[in-house]
């Protein structure tokens, strides 16, 4: 293959999402229902000032990835954030937690509730 050319593949979608395992036996997977189906889900979140204090909380009700994100967004509303610079122009952002862990948490809550 060339530098600069798209390595392309002659394998059908079906093959495709069988080698993802969003397929097993022709079937979606409930990993793939969960990423491409069309159902809401449900995410309750909050933020609390005591136990029983709500100070914001909000009910998403969107396809998993869409309700992933707002709650991403709820979450960086209710969450400090200071702004340092370096010498450079942009300035950086530094969260009061790391979002990559906010959001791997997230992804835990949803995948193992029940």
């Amino acid at each position: 293959m060339r530098a600069g050319e798209k390595k392309t593949s002659a394998s059908s979608p079906l093959a495709n999402l069988e080698k993802l395992r969003f397929t097993i036996h022709q079937q979606a997977t409930l990993a793939a229902l969960l990423l491409f189906g069309n159902h809401s889900t449900n995410i309750h979140i909050g933020r609390f000032k005591s136990a029983d204090t709500i100070m914001d909380d909000i009910m998403i009700k969107s396809p998993l990835l869409t309700a992933v994100e707002e709650a991403m967004h709820f979450i960086q509303k209710n969450i400090q954030v200071r702004f340092e610079f370096d010498g450079h122009l942009q300035r950086i952002e530094k969260w009061q937690f790391p979002l990559e862990a906010i959001r791997e948490l997230q992804l835990n809550a949803i995948i193992h509730r029940d």
